[in-house]
């Protein structure tokens, strides 16, 4: 289950303080409580203004992305800063011509709540099969490394009664299938063709999307129609540690937790 990844994330987090970074400008009541509150996680360096109580910088998103780059800080948290225009920065400076996310999403069921991870999510990249396979792959090893069992669930745009009613679907469909037929002896994997819904109720932990607009349309439905919450956004990267932190309440705080531990998970396994 992903709740037991998220558990074991935050027990790591427990074990040392992280030395992190979050760009943050006109910071309001909320992001400025949440962060003293990450005090207990990390020590923290502000990026974007200057807030009492912390180690505060002038600066942008370069800024922020070269204190990483150049090992002064052991990972980044977008903060408020603009998201798109932070990951710009980072694929710049790393060199890197693409990156893969997911989220963690929480919702409230006949069970209690649930969680799981789904992607791809970054709306200003189009996502490839050879993406899609990539987030299968990093998602199912992520999820195994801290402890849980990868469900996977592959979500497309349409059900069989649908073939040869429009192109998009049609390739959505055969793309879904492919997915789930590659993976299949490998990986516990379904297709549930437009079926997100059953996808959840059968205990998928990570639900692969066509592209990241249906991740994000998903998600916006789930936190703001349905009660549930997205709780931050886990990067795949090898070059840093980099945390997308989410909008809603206690976002910030996830994040500087999930930061720490990552790092820790780097330094002590």
């Amino acid at each position: 289950m992903a709740l037991q990844v998220f558990e074991n994330m935050i027990k790591t987090a427990e074990k040392a303080k992280a030395r992190i970074a979050i760009g943050l400008r006109k910071a309001g009541d909320r992001l400025i409580s949440e962060i003293n509150e990450g005090k207990k996680w990390a020590d923290i360096v502000v990026v974007g203004e200057k807030i009492e109580g912390f180690e505060s910088l002038e600066g942008d998103f370069s800024t922020l992305v070269n204190l990483v780059k150049d090992g002064k800080v052991e990972a980044i948290v977008k903060g408020n800063f603009q998201s798109d225009i932070l990951l710009d920065e980072i694929q710049r400076l790393f060199n890197l011509e693409k990156v893969i996310r997911m989220a963690l999403l929480k919702i409230a069921n006949e069970k209690g709540e649930f969680y799981f991870y789904i992607g791809p999510d970054r709306i200003t990249n189009e996502h490839s099969m050879e993406d899609r396979m990539k987030l299968i792959e990093k998602g199912t090893a992520f999820i195994r490394s801290w402890g849980g069992t990868p469900k996977v669930g592959v979500i497309s745009a349409g059900h069989l009664g649908h073939l040869g009613k429009d192109p998009l679907v049609d390739q959505s469909m055969a793309e879904a299938e492919m997915l789930t037929s590659f993976y299949r002896d490998r990986i516990n994997i379904t297709n549930y063709y437009k079926k997100t819904s059953k996808a959840v109720k059968e205990g998928c932990n990570l639900i692969i999307t066509p592209g990241s607009m249906i991740t994000q349309f998903i998600g916006d439905v789930l936190v703001n129609l349905a009660g549930g919450d997205w709780l931050y956004e886990h990067v795949f990267m090898d070059e840093c540690i980099y945390v997308h932190s989410s909008s809603t309440k206690g976002g910030l705080l996830r994040s500087i937790i999930m930061a720490t531990a990552l790092v820790n998970k780097k330094k002590f396994g």
